[in-house]
């Protein structure tokens, strides 16, 4: 019995060779790998100015005294336009007469046969 020896045939596939070229698939995007580098710091600080109502504001509504509890609760307060001061959205009210603010109920008045809500400023009416 004798062997056939094909060296160097390019049809011939040698099984104990590893594949010269990588196997790209073509289903998938080459991966791209960024070097981990560490945030430059050249010295210089930019001023840092105390913001008045951050939005991770944590203050407790002044009308109920409900502060959110998690961070997504921020979204269901806001800052009344008459007062300046935090109100929940169950204590929060807009201005129907017309100036659309919004307030809290502290300074709102409920107006008419079904209640409209009318910011203190509307209610005293101009010039007044």
């Amino acid at each position: 019995m004798s062997r056939i020896h094909r060296v160097n045939d390019p049809n011939h596939a040698s099984w104990s060779s590893p594949p010269t070229t990588p196997i790209i698939n073509p289903g998938r995007r080459p991966i791209k790998q960024l070097k981990r580098t560490s945030p430059k710091t050249n010295g210089c600080t930019a001023p840092t100015s105390p913001a008045v109502h951050a939005s991770s504001d944590l203050r407790a509504c002044h009308v109920c005294h409900s502060a959110p509890k998690r961070k997504r609760d921020l979204e269901n307060y806001l800052e009344c336009q008459s007062c300046s001061q935090r109100a929940c959205f169950i204590c929060a009210r807009e201005c129907a007469a017309g100036c659309h603010k919004q307030i809290c109920s502290r300074c709102s008045v409920e107006v008419g046969k079904e209640g409209n809500t009318w910011c203190l400023g509307c209610f005293q009416g101009p010039g007044t």
